[in-house]
């Protein structure tokens, strides 16, 4: 994916909606921060991230 393309999709996704995969949001925002283009968080293990709604 091209940067502009990354950036407009990252910036578009609502991390409110119930349906987001939160592990393919993570994953965009590491390659964000592999680009440069996020400074200020740094890259997490999509391991971490627990999508099991029964578990919440």
């Amino acid at each position: 994916m091209k940067i502009v393309q990354l950036w407009n999709y990252y910036h578009f996704v609502d991390i409110d909606d119930p349906i987001l995969n939160i592990q393919h949001y993570e994953h965009v925002q590491n390659t964000m921060i592999e680009r440069g283009l996020i400074y200020d968080i740094e890259i997490q293990s999509l391991n971490s991230f627990n999508t099991d709604v029964e578990a919440i």
